[in-house]
């Protein structure tokens, strides 16, 4: 079976690691963000850590942050839907 799970995990975690390591840092959320795009472009049921990621900036208040991770996400969803 040509399954992507393990692959897709991969990116999930890095991009879960990405956010923990430094989420003030917009060099590492816009890694997170890119992480999670590629992650859920591979594997479309691997939405727990990106959806986690977003609530815990949601709650922080971390606006700036969220702006900057979203954007990411956004972009990078539209260049791969193209």
């Amino acid at each position: 079976m040509n399954d992507p799970q393990v692959l897709g995990t991969v990116f999930s975690l890095f991009g879960l690691y990405a956010y923990i390591r430094d989420p003030e840092s917009a060099g590492w959320l816009i890694a997170s963000g890119t992480a999670f795009v590629v992650s859920v472009f591979t594997k479309h049921n691997l939405l727990a850590f990106p959806a986690a990621a977003g609530l815990h900036m949601i709650l922080r208040k971390q606006w700036r942050g969220l702006t900057v991770w979203s954007a990411v996400i956004i972009a990078g969803s539209v260049l791969l839907t193209q």
